[in-house]
């Protein structure tokens, strides 16, 4: 497990896979690592909230990445959806125009966490490397400052 600061998390990608580079924009930052085969991926982005969860709840929270998925792939509607109070969070399930997305959508107070395992819609779902990327997404620590 490394910290990574940009993400403000303890992350473990899988050996082998490539980090790409840094996204960022006013809103959010998302570090992502692609599988050997191009076809998978895991990946965290950490956001802001406008406001603390707790005033806008985690449904407004979804619908604004859903949303924003929609934006950028044409589509992109919710397939599974549940309550994990052990992330606290949800656990979700995200089909877009290009990718299937299997989340942990973790909010407290002012911020945010997405971590996912992703795979091409377009390609064949290569089992191993999204059980890599599955497993480094629930391994994955958000929150913490780095030495805690």
């Amino acid at each position: 497990m490394t910290w990574n600061a940009s993400v403000l998390a303890q992350c473990d990608p899988p050996s082998g896979w490539v980090a790409q580079p840094l996204e960022s924009d006013s809103r959010h930052t998302e570090q992502l690592w692609i599988s050997p085969s191009t076809n998978t991926a895991y990946g965290i982005g950490h956001f802001n909230l406008p406001l603390p969860v707790a005033l806008i709840g985690i449904d407004r929270v979804l619908q604004g990445i859903v949303d924003d998925m929609a934006d950028k792939e044409k589509s992109a509607t919710v397939v599974s959806r549940q309550t994990d109070p052990k992330l606290p969070g949800l656990r979700l399930e995200i089909k877009g125009g290009l990718y299937d997305v299997r989340a942990n959508l973790i909010v407290s107070g002012w911020e945010g966490w997405f971590v996912y395992a992703s795979t091409s819609n377009d390609d064949p779902i290569d089992q191993k490397e999204l059980d890599l990327a599955q497993l480094a997404r629930d391994h994955t620590v958000v929150g913490l400052r780095s030495g805690q």
